[in-house]
């Protein structure tokens, strides 16, 4: 289905000229980002609640502690939401490189905490992995509706729900990536 999906894009990308074309060709760049983005927000989890698990001493189950991510989100959604609408003219290329920033600053953030903890033989504290939670949340509202408009935006009218479609396949290209990278995190 991605192939055929590839095809798809590849097909409008020769078939059109000009401004239409470079707008295609941006779109698909923008959703293979998307399906890069995706692989590395669900490591939460995989990759992070492995972390919550092994690494801290929280009486809780990890897999409880990643609901701070969607509390981020509706905690941050309308504050994310004023910045957008106050700062209308800010490109796609900008929010969705935010999106990849702040998840780089949560795994950052993580990775640091554990260096500290291991240098130190103690357990990594649970408010770094709130932290690294909250950053996720905040990147999710930078690129998730995003990579919606963008298709609006971008797509010639008559291909928009093709390409939304589309769109919205990279999010399970990129959960089936969260798989694979998630495996390297077992051992």
């Amino acid at each position: 289905v991605a192939m055929f999906c590839f095809g798809f894009i590849l097909y409008h990308i020769v078939g059109h000229r000009g401004v239409t074309r470079d707008k295609l060709i941006a779109f698909m760049f923008l959703v293979f980002l998307s399906i890069l983005y995706w692989a590395i927000f669900f490591q939460q989890f995989f990759s992070i609640n492995l972390c919550t698990e092994r690494a801290t001493n929280i009486a809780v189950p990890a897999s409880s502690v990643s609901t701070v991510e969607s509390a981020g989100v509706i905690l941050f959604g309308p504050l994310i939401n004023a910045i957008w609408f106050r700062f209308k003219h800010v490109s796609i290329a900008t929010k969705f490189s935010l999106s990849f920033l702040l998840n780089a600053v949560c795994f950052l953030f993580l990775v640091g905490g554990l260096y500290y903890a291991y240098k130190t033989n103690q357990y990594l504290s649970v408010w770094f992995i709130v932290a690294g939670y909250l950053l996720v949340a905040i990147g999710e509202l930078c690129i998730s509706p995003t990579s919606l408009s963008m298709v609006t935006s971008l797509v010639p009218k008559n291909l928009t729900s093709a390409m939304m479609g589309i769109s919205l396949l990279s999010i399970g290209l990129g959960t089936k990536l969260a798989g694979v990278l998630a495996t390297l995190a077992v051992i």
